[in-house]
């Protein structure tokens, strides 16, 4: 992890919708803007400086080990720790640029298996070290010590390794010169010791964990960092100031590694899983008794492929050990975006990430970027629907038979990753009980997916060319399930930045692609009409609906230009989706038919005062527009964010979003107003040393039409001892939309609004939850995680109405002006000219009360390097009673009286390396 404070680097991003919620990073156009793009690429290159990177003039040496065994108990006894070591920290917090406080000494030494690292923190009062037990890789509210190795000398990637004063463990890898992912685990040692003079630490560090060239005599640059946590002082031997954006690009040359070699990498990770699910058995259903009991086992495996190649595989993997998904009730038409949480897919992710890069700030006003390869779509929840009534099996996700990434370096300064996954064909069983017949319908495909990755860093880093591709291929055998998704789908795309000057101040970065959907003309047709297409808008001239299509293809594009230096903050972007861009087979994205572009300046202080410690004040305006010219978006923000001298910081942002087109209201139906709002949000933290941290959140938007909404969150964090840490995350929004879609059917009286009317309803939703959490570390090795989030949520819908013209804010409620409105059979009948010739529809009642509970325990032991026992218990509670109506205490009853389904399981894997 990062020793210094992180800058929060948010993404301004506006509401000029009520349904979107804060809208964090984004991405931007087809064959032919990839063309362009790379002949803006080309050219951009051409004017940069081609300045290779300047040597390094500090060096430190690691001495190879000959006549003892390192033993790695954080004792320092071993002769290779008696000769000077390596000191001359700089703080990087909170003084900048001042000499460190406490000294530390650091040693190298190396044999042909492994690199060892040692070091000596000294500290004048050892009883007021701060250490802590934490689970393995998690943040350490502790001192640390920290080495980063970049073993490719590349000056862009690298692994890092830290050691709190208890011996936990924590480690990473580096990309893109200064980001990080937590997400790799290695295999190695450590050993940590307080005693009269601070604390020392050791690790052993095996060459096989480390990936590196063939060579007789090896320079890697490396960098060491302290975090003394009672001061937050941040110390390293590499002085990087806050402002630069730079961090591998300026470690220090280490050498006198000599006569080693990347070492065989053969890894074998099998493991064994019993489950037991246990819900309210089903009078008269076969599928549910109560119980079901399953038992699988399946292996992940590492290879090696020369030195510079991995593979990385998994056959019949299980991931019952990771952390349920939150609950959320989501009413817009957008799909809603979930982390990637299972450790095969996250492990390495920066491999395949797309369009990021280069410049180490991006901002996505009213912009989300989209993603070429979104991890969750292998093995989703199958999207087939029965079609017979009747008892279900039905499984919650697609099989994975077997996945595989390559991943590392080739010839000529190439990176690479190649990911390859198969998810099986999937059946839901419908037993119709009043016949006893027996149907099993396809409902999802045996599936093929690929995502190839490559990269090609120029000059030392400072420009950068990358490609991507990814396929999903169906075997679809159900001639009824073709008709609902796509057979084939495919994307390339090219991305890279270039740096404007030597001192890279100036960054441009971008990425074109193109994408392309085959299907049935059925597929296509449920394809057009997608809430990230609307083909069928009647008043888009620029988009041509075609019930024939057996294909879509679409492009997007982006360019943007940062400032990576200094106090002053500078960004501009350009971005476009075309109507047709589709990534969502193999991707993510939530919407197309978009050119956006925005300009956002601003200043940060550095310098501490009596006030502050930092502080940051930017402002932004940006606008969309669709293909068609219409102004979709246009908004006007403002950002402060602060840390004060006491350690506490504040956040605050708002904007104002003049009146624009919406084309998304009506749901494929013509375009409507979107009326001026007004928002803002405010976030304080308190000093995160402390026993008790606390955070408070809270935002608030109202527009011209009527809409408004609060939401208020907490967060309390309490650290008792130094191995158990509780938090409680709760949350309350209140919600009034004005104009909240049901429904709509097609009437040709409607000729106002082309042949069709759209129900509308003004909506309060209320929603209360509590998101709750307890780690306790009983060792580095054993851990215990409990999670808990309670939900409760519930819409009242009233005053049904329709859309009254294309192009404003403007509808006729149901009930007034000859209309009529008559609740029944559950729902609503209405006529929007009672006795005259318009026709009259039904629809149902769309009030609903939602109550969820979600419970996920893990304990974890690793009983040996790499090889670990999990006992996991998982709940489950829905309720949906009372629908419409809102009271805390009756809700909350509802649901603890519910029937819980629990799931027990046990997983025990073992790591062998060969």
């Amino acid at each position: 992890m990062s020793l210094r404070s992180p800058s929060r680097r948010r993404a301004l991003a506006g509401r000029n919708r009520l349904s979107d919620k804060r809208l964090r990073n984004g991405r931007l156009a087809g064959f032919e803007s990839a063309v362009v793009f790379a002949l803006c690429l080309a050219c951009l290159t051409a004017l940069a400086p081609t300045v290779a990177l300047s040597s390094k003039t500090l060096e430190v040496r690691a001495v190879r080990v000959q006549y003892e065994s390192i033993l790695v108990d954080g004792a320092l006894s071993e002769q290779a720790w008696q000769r000077p070591g390596i000191t001359g920290f700089t703080q990087l917090e909170p003084d900048e640029g001042a000499a460190a406080c406490f000294r530390t000494e650091v040693w190298l030494a190396y044999d042909g298996k492994a690199l060892y690292v040692a070091a000596r923190l000294h500290d004048p009062s050892p009883d007021s070290i701060v250490t802590s037990l934490n689970r393995r890789d998690e943040t350490s509210d502790s001192d640390l010590f920290q080495v980063d190795l970049d073993t490719f000398h590349d000056h862009q990637t690298g692994f890092s390794f830290a050691v709190n004063p208890s011996g936990c463990m924590r480690d990473e890898t580096l990309f893109n010169d200064s980001w990080r992912d937590a997400s790799w685990d290695a295999a190695w040692k450590s050993g940590a010791t307080v005693d009269e003079e601070g604390w020392s630490v050791e690790m052993g560090i095996p060459l096989s964990q480390l990936r590196f060239q063939k060579s007789q005599n090896h320079v890697w640059g490396v960098n060491f960092s302290r975090l003394v946590k009672r001061c937050n002082e941040v110390s390293s031997l590499v002085f990087y100031p806050r402002t630069e954006s730079k961090y591998v690009s300026l470690f220090v040359h280490l050498v006198g590694l000599e006569g080693i070699g990347p070492a065989r990498r053969v890894e074998i990770l099998p493991y064994s899983v019993g489950r037991g699910e246990f819900s309210e058995a089903e009078a008269g259903n076969p599928f549910n008794d109560g119980s079901e009991y399953l038992a699988t086992a399946g292996l992940d495996f590492k290879l090696g492929i020369g030195s510079n190649l991995t593979v990385d595989g998994t056959v019949n993997p299980d991931f019952g050990q990771v952390e349920v998904d939150p609950a959320v009730v989501n009413l817009s038409e957008f799909e809603t975006f979930y982390q990637e949480k299972r450790p095969f897919f996250v492990e390495g992710a920066d491999n395949f990430m797309f369009g990021l890069g280069g410049a180490t700030n991006y901002w996505g006003i009213d912009w989300f970027d989209p993603m070429f390869f979104y991890s969750r779509r292998i093995g989703r929840a199958p999207r087939g629907e029965e079609r017979h009534d009747g008892f279900l099996s039905r499984p919650d996700a697609a099989t994975i038979l077997g996945a595989a990434k390559l991943s590392g370096k080739l010839p000529g300064g190439w990176s690479l990753g190649v990911l390859q996954a198969v998810t099986d064909r999937e059946y839901v069983q419908v037993h119709v009980d009043t016949s006893g017949l027996r149907y099993r319908e396809e409902i999802e495909p045996l599936t093929s997916y690929t995502v190839v990755r490559g990269q090609k860093r120029l000059n030392g880093g400072r420009q950068s060319i990358g490609l991507i591709g990814t396929s999903v291929l169906r075997d679809i055998q159900d001639p009824l399930f073709a008709e609902e998704v796509s057979e084939r789908a495919f994307t390339a795309g090219m991305d890279g930045w270039t740096f404007l000057d030597e001192e890279r101040e100036w960054v441009v970065t971008g990425w074109s692609g193109a994408t392309h959907v085959q299907g049935t003309e059925e597929a296509m047709v449920a394809l057009q009409e997608d809430s990230r297409h609307y083909y069928q808008r009647p008043d888009a001239s620029h988009v041509q609906f075609d019930p024939d299509a057996t294909s879509m293809t679409g492009w997007g594009s982006r360019l943007c230009l940062n400032k990576e230096k200094g106090n002053s903050i500078v960004n501009v972007a350009l971005g476009a989706l075309s109507p047709g861009f589709e990534t969502n087979d193999a991707g993510f994205h939530m919407v197309g038919d978009k050119v956006t572009g925005h300009v956002v300046t601003g200043y940060r202080w550095f310098e501490p005062d009596r006030i502050f410690r930092t502080k940051t004040f930017a402002v932004a305006t940006a606008r969309s527009f669709d293909f068609g010219g219409r102004r979709t978006s246009e908004e006007y923000l403002g950002l402060f964010e602060c840390q004060f001298s006491n350690y506490w910081s504040l956040h605050f942002i708002g904007g104002l979003f003049p009146e624009s087109s919406d084309n998304h209201l009506t749901r494929g139906g013509p375009v409507a107003k979107s009326p001026f709002g007004r928002w803002f949000e405010v976030e304080v933290d308190s000093d995160s040393r402390k026993k008790i941290e606390i955070g408070i959140w809270g935002e608030v938007y109202r527009n011209d039409g009527g809409a408004k909404s609060h939401e208020l969150e907490g967060r309390i964090t309490f650290k008792p001892l130094g191995h158990v840490r509780m938090s409680l995350h709760p949350s309350y929004e209140w919600v009034n939309q004005s104009a909240q879609w049901v429904d709509y059917w097609e009437e040709p009286y409607a000729a106002h609004t082309y042949g069709s009317r759209y129900i509308f309803a003004t909506m309060e939703q209320k929603t209360v939850s509590l998101g709750m959490r307890v780690n306790c570390t009983f060792s580095p090795r054993t851990s215990f995680q409990l999670y808990a989030q309670p939900l409760i949520s519930v819409g009242d819908y009233r005053e049904f109405k329709e859309f009254a013209k294309p192009d404003a804010f403007e509808f006729n409620t149901y009930g007034e002006s000859g209309s009529t409105i008559t609740p029944e059979h559950g729902g609503y009948t209405v006529d929007p000219d009672g006795a005259g010739p318009a026709g009259s529809y039904w629809f149902e009642d769309p009030d609903f009360n939602y109550k969820s509970l979600r419970v996920n325990a893990v304990f974890r032991w690793e009983y040996r390097p790499g090889s670990a026992l999990y006992l996991v218990w998982t709940q489950f509670r829905e309720n949906e009673e009372d629908p419409g109506k809102f009271d805390f205490s009756r809700d909350w009853k509802n649901l603890f009286d519910t029937r819980p389904e629990n799931i027990f399981l046990v997983k025990v894997t073992y790591w062998l390396s060969l």
